[in-house]
This record gives structure tokens, C-alpha cells and sequence, in this order.
């Protein structure tokens, strides 16, 4: 049973915390900034649920803190870590092997042990597609808009790609960041189905007229984030979309961005990121323990997370 008791918001920690048992193993998220980070409202739980002697903390750690943190991490009293902004692509080139998806993907958002060996693995794609199932939007054959170029888009390219999209462009403010990931896809995928540019209202209004799902991967709308009040596209560009089409955001705190907002009050369907959240935390908890995770308890105890912040 899913306890209604509030609980506090975890710190987000620079240290790893001291525990007298010495079985206690540790998994963290690790990124930059972490204020915004629920992920130990719901990993936690599900370690308690199972019974599992292991602690998950929010650990921020500064892009020059990184290769300590990584050797850190090599160390017998961790399990393995998420991973998330800016350190997803730093963080596949650092580990000693990738999973197939990862290393197709080119970023890794979870990091298993196997013994003193660190294993890069991507459970976005997955995350994202379970997402798009729940908000009722089958991703063969559609044509999508994609904003952002870093690793989080990387793994939504690809997951739509696999699943049978018709077309997927990349839009970016920095124009060759968009360029290399299409050209990284390229070798994988039909370049046909591929396009990239740069994220301005003149380029990227053709693009909306005929995408049926547009995807923020950015962290512009991300509560403590330098952009919090603001989204990745102009109101006023939405107008451009189909009226049946999906606005995702990978964003989920808020639990709705600015953009969200807009989209939602032109009548447009949306979906925010919890969900996302969610399910790649739960297949990196697989990861991890072998077992299965308790899905529906981690989505119950993040849904009691972000109401809480509301």
C-alpha cells in the first residue's frame, strides 16, 4: 500500500551519505542543476517495496566534476547512477562498453556496474515510446518535429525511427548540432526519412505544418532551469500545427511547461514528461536489481511528488 504521508524533499547531495550498515549499496541521478529532480521520490520507494538495502540519492555534479565522480563510481558500494543533462553524451564516452542502444543512440542515461567495470546503457527511447502509448499516439508513419539536439533527442530520433516514422526533423539553435546528429542517424537510418535546422520561426513553421507530433527535448520551460518561463516555440507558431497533432515535452517539472500551456489552450492534445520519467526509471531499476520494478507504485509516488511542488 502506497502511503498518503507527505514526505520531505530529498536534498540534492554533494556527498555520498554516510550509513553505518555496510551492506547499504547507493544509486543516484546525476546532472546539472538537480533542484528539479523527483527521481528519489520514486527510486526509493521501489528499492523499500523490494525489500532492497540500497540507498538513491540526487547527486548535482558540475561538468569538471565529472571523471572523479565516474572513478568514484567504480568503487564497491555502487550499484550504478542515472544520468541526465549535460552529461549524457560526456557520460558514453567515459564508460568502458555501451549496450547495443546506447552505443546507436549515442548517449547514455543509466550506468550498471559489473564489478569495477562501468556499462552505459539508454533507457530514454523505451521511455519515451511507453509515453507516446499512453497518450494515444502510434508513432508509425507519423511525420515529427524534434526540438533539441542532445542526447535526450538523440534517443527520441531513434526510438521513432525503430517504431516506423514517416519523417523526423531536427531543429536546433545551434544549426550543426541538429546537422550531426541527422548525420549520425544517417548511418543507421534512410536519410530520407531525416532533416535538420536551425530552431527559427521561419524555418520551422514548414516543418509544423505537417508534423503530427512535435517533441521538446530542451530543458527551456524545466523549472530551475536559466529558461524557466519560457518555451522552446512562439505561441503563435503552434497555429501551424494540424489540429489532431501531439505537443510532448520531455520537461516534467513542471508537470506543464509553457509550452504545454500554449498548446493546451489552442486545443491541442499534450503529454508532459512524468510518464517518460518514469518508465526509464523503471528499466533502469531492472538494470540494476534483475528484478522486475513496481511500475505502479513509482508512478504513484512521482504523481505525489509533483503535486506536492504544486
Amino acid at each position: 500500500m502506497i502511503s498518503n504521508t507527505s514526505h520531505p524533499e530529498p536534498p540534492v547531495s554533494s556527498e555520498l551519505p554516510r550509513r553505518s550498515a555496510d551492506a547499504v549499496r547507493f544509486t543516484a541521478v546525476i546532472g546539472y542543476p538537480l533542484a528539479h529532480s523527483i527521481s528519489p521520490r520514486f527510486q526509493q520507494p521501489a528499492f523499500d517495496h523490494l525489500g532492497l538495502p540500497v540507498r538513491y540519492i540526487a547527486r548535482e555534479t558540475p561538468p569538471e566534476e565529472l571523471p572523479a565522480f565516474l572513478t568514484e563510481l567504480r568503487g564497491p558500494q555502487w550499484l550504478g547512477v542515472n544520468v541526465t543533462v549535460p552529461h549524457k553524451e560526456a557520460v558514453a564516452a567515459a564508460v568502458d562498453d555501451l549496450s547495443t542502444e546506447a552505443r546507436l543512440i549515442g548517449a547514455v542515461n543509466t550506468v550498471r556496474k559489473e564489478g569495477g567495470r562501468l556499462i552505459g546503457h539508454n533507457t530514454d527511447a523505451a521511455g519515451f515510446l511507453r509515453g507516446l502509448t499512453d497518450a494515444a499516439c502510434d508513432p508509425q508513419g507519423v511525420s515529427a518535429l524534434i526540438l533539441g539536439a542532445g542526447g535526450a533527442a538523440r534517443a527520441v530520433a531513434v526510438a521513432l525511427l525503430q517504431a516506423g516514422a514517416r519523417h523526423v526533423t531536427v531543429a536546433n539553435r545551434t544549426v550543426s548540432r541538429a546537422e550531426r546528429l541527422v548525420a549520425n542517424l544517417a548511418a543507421s537510418f534512410d536519410a530520407a526519412h531525416l532533416a535538420a535546422g536551425p530552431l527559427q520561426a521561419e524555418v520551422v513553421r514548414p516543418a509544423l505544418q505537417g508534423a503530427e507530433l512535435v517533441i521538446n527535448t530542451t530543458t527551456v520551460g524545466m523549472a530551475h532551469g536559466p529558461a524557466a518561463a519560457a518555451a522552446p516555440l512562439a505561441a503563435a507558431l503552434l497555429t501551424s500545427l494540424p489540429r489532431d497533432a501531439l505537443v510532448y515535452d520531455l520537461v516534467y517539472n513542471p508537470a506543464e511547461t509553457p509550452l504545454l500551456q500554449a498548446a493546451r489552450a489552442q486545443g491541442y492534445r499534450t503529454q508532459g514528461g512524468l510518464p517518460m520519467l518514469i518508465y526509464q526509471g523503471a528499466a533502469s531499476f531492472e538494470l540494476w536489481t534483475g528484478q522486475p520494478a513496481p511500475v505502479e507504485l513509482m508512478l504513484a509516488h512521482g504523481r505525489q511528488a509533483m503535486a506536492e511542488r504544486e
